[in-house]
């Protein structure tokens, strides 16, 4: 059809049937659209869910970060303790004992090396545990 000698009611036909083609067309367009943004909207929910879960894992990383440092720290510490009361000890000052003479001089008065020894371990280990309990 030629729209310049078309008649008016060859053009009202073409214009209801080009607007009904449009509505059709904008509708669907519409509805995708739609479509297209509540997606985009559920992405979205579950981009934040996760940039909060994330943001919750990184302050649990950085607490976890701090307390070993801590941990770190308090070893670094406790290290330099022990080594500072092992070298008050050191074999210059106190110098190895002959374990076989010490044997049978406490044998002779009724006691062992191994009794000696476990003494004296629980002795280190109770200075340890006080110091270690201090902090």
């Amino acid at each position: 059809m030629d729209v310049i000698t078309a008649t008016d009611a060859e053009l009202d036909d073409l214009y209801e049937r080009t607007k009904l083609d449009h509505e059709i067309i904008v509708g669907s367009e519409i509805r995708i659209l739609i479509a297209e943004i509540r997606y985009h909207r559920r992405h979205e929910a579950e981009l934040q869910e996760q940039l909060r879960i994330a943001q919750r894992l990184e302050r649990i990383d950085t607490s976890l970060a701090k307390r070993l440092g801590d941990h770190i720290a308090r070893d670094s510490e406790l290290k330099g303790w022990l080594q500072n009361w092992l070298n008050a000890y050191s074999t210059t000052i106190f110098p190895e004992p002959d374990l076989k003479k010490a044997t049978e001089v406490l044998k002779a008065n009724d006691m062992t090396i191994d009794s000696l020894s476990a003494e004296m371990g629980r002795h280190i280990l109770t200075r340890v545990i006080e110091h270690i309990s201090r902090e």
